[in-house]
C-alpha cells in the first residue's frame, strides 16, 4: 500500500511543472530587501560612526581626519565582511544613507583577504 502511494506521488512530481533553477547558468530574481552585498558612497558620509557603534560584531573601521576648516571628515572606511552577520542595523543607523545594502546572491570569498571591503577618501581634482 505504502509503495503504491510513494510511487503515485513520484509520478505525479515527475509531470509537475519544474521549480528549481539552473543556478550556475541562471542566476535567481532576489527581491529588492534581500541583504546581499553592501554599497559605500564615501562622499555622502560625514563621519559620524554610528555604523560602527551599531554593528553588534564591530566589523566595520573608521580612520577620520581633520579638513581644513576643522572639520572631521572620514579618510578610510573598511568592513570586514567575513565576520558580518548581515543584520543590516549598519544601514537603518546611518543618517545620510551613506551605506547601503544591495540584492547580492553570493557575495562568497575564496580568500580571506578579499573579505575585507575598504573605502579611502580622494580629495576631489580641480
Amino acid at each position: 500500500m505504502w509503495l503504491i502511494k510513494g510511487l503515485f506521488i513520484t509520478a505525479k512530481r515527475f509531470f509537475s511543472r519544474k521549480i528549481t533553477e539552473r543556478y550556475p547558468e541562471v542566476y535567481p530574481d532576489l527581491p529588492k530587501a534581500t541583504r546581499g552585498d553592501f554599497q559605500f558612497t564615501i562622499d555622502k558620509c560625514t563621519a559620524c560612526t554610528l555604523c560602527a557603534l551599531a554593528c553588534p560584531n564591530k566589523v566595520i573601521q573608521i580612520g577620520t581626519a581633520k579638513t581644513a576648516e576643522g572639520k572631521r571628515r572620514i579618510d578610510q572606511y573598511q568592513m570586514s565582511v567575513g565576520y558580518c552577520l548581515y543584520c543590516g542595523l549598519c544601514v537603518e543607523a546611518c543618517p545620510t544613507s551613506a551605506i547601503e545594502m544591495k540584492p547580492a546572491f553570493a557575495p562568497a570569498y575564496y580568500k580571506k583577504v578579499k573579505s575585507l571591503l575598504c573605502w579611502t577618501y580622494k580629495e576631489p581634482t580641480v
